[in-house]
């Protein structure tokens, strides 16, 4: 990517951390789960290890989820996951270089999803 694109993707990360209710947002490698960027919006609530933590669970989960989708139909991939906590919501796009993950309170959840 040339300098203004991940300008532009960065931009974008910045403005989704941002909306209310949004605790955090992760870009993990979907290798390894290793976390390529993280937008904070609660960093008191999330240290470098916690963050990590998450990643690292969240990673192992996408990857059983999208083997089993794989394996009720070879033709069909795993497209985006929500998870509900009694605290928080986690919203999972993966993707083939990279998956984001989405860390959020109910609040949000009731917000963008229920009509």
């Amino acid at each position: 990517m040339t300098r203004p694109q991940v300008q532009v993707v960065e931009d974008m990360l910045h403005r989704i951390a941002g909306h209310k209710g949004v605790l955090c947002l992760l870009v993990v490698n979907p290798k390894d789960g290793t976390i390529w960027k993280s937008c904070v919006s609660a960093p008191q609530q999330f240290d470098e290890k916690k963050l990590a933590f998450h990643a690292e669970k969240l990673h192992s989960f996408v990857s059983l989820a999208r083997s089993i989708v794989r394996t009720l139909d070879v033709h069909n991939d795993l497209m985006f996951l929500r998870l509900r906590s009694k605290k928080h919501e986690f919203v999972i796009s993966p993707e083939k270089g990279t998956f984001v993950l989405l860390l959020s309170t109910k609040y949000m959840s009731r917000f963008f999803f229920h009509r």
